[in-house]
């Protein structure tokens, strides 16, 4: 789902683009799940994209359980 070959571990640095990929296409017609992965990852890329553009002087933090 990623585009690396197996076996990967996936960090920090990989995003969920698939699942926005799928909403994006499919539109209202997308599955729950879709929309609910797509939604996680959209809301945590405004987190990060807030913290760059407003440099809030509060930590921030987002954790990703695995």
């Amino acid at each position: 789902m990623n585009g690396k070959p197996a076996p990967y571990t996936l960090t920090e640095k990989d995003w969920n683009n698939w699942a926005e990929a799928k909403v994006a296409e499919l539109g209202k017609d997308s599955d729950g799940a879709a929309i609910y992965l797509a939604s996680k990852t959209a809301a945590e890329k405004a987190f990060w994209a807030f913290r760059e553009e407003k440099k809030p002087e509060f930590s921030m933090v987002s954790l990703c359980p695995v």
